[in-house]
């Protein structure tokens, strides 16, 4: 097997296929992370609002989200490495989510379907972590977050998913 090739069984007719089907995926995926960065921003300045609202500090969620690995310690600092660390996580994780959304609904043509998909995956993202992930590996995110602001900001970074999760390519060429 040479360095350029991509399989060994690939004919030369089907390679232009195989080079495009994975320019293709990689495009979805490239949609897609765009699209869950975008999203886990607009997630977080809605969670900001909602802080500042109850009398809190913007910084609350990231420092919340921090403490993953600065330990209860990042509850009660102000503006730091903890803020930046929060925000840094959340942008890996919603932008992983993304890749995979962009991966693997991309395709859809349909607006309103992707949109709905991306409801979905938000909702379910937000059901996965609050009751079955924070509780195993940081257990101070689901008794410490204000419950009604986590579920809005999940759909909306679904919402933001599904509206932005669709190929440029795709939508193009439907």
């Amino acid at each position: 097997m040479s360095f350029y090739s991509v399989k060994e069984n690939v004919s030369p007719e089907n390679f232009s296929t195989e080079v495009a089907q994975g320019s293709r995926t990689l495009g979805r995926a490239a949609t897609g992370l765009e699209a869950g960065v975008i999203g886990g921003i607009a997630m977080f300045a809605l969670l900001a609002l909602f802080s500042v609202a109850r009398g809190r500090g913007w910084w609350e969620s990231p420092n919340l989200l921090s403490s993953t690995f600065y330990g209860p310690r990042a509850l009660s600092r102000g503006i730091g490495m903890p803020t930046i660390s929060g925000w840094a996580f959340h942008l890996v994780i919603t932008g992983t989510l993304g890749c995979l959304f962009g991966i693997s609904f991309g395709s859809i043509r349909q607006r309103g379907r992707l949109v709905l998909l991306g409801l979905v995956t938000g909702l379910g993202w937000y059901a996965l972590t609050e009751w079955v992930l924070w509780p195993l590996f940081n257990p101070l995110i689901p008794v410490y977050s204000f419950t009604p602001a986590l579920l809005f900001g999940h759909l909306v970074y679904g919402l933001c998913l599904g509206y932005l999760g669709q190929s440029r390519h795709e939508a193009l060429a439907g």
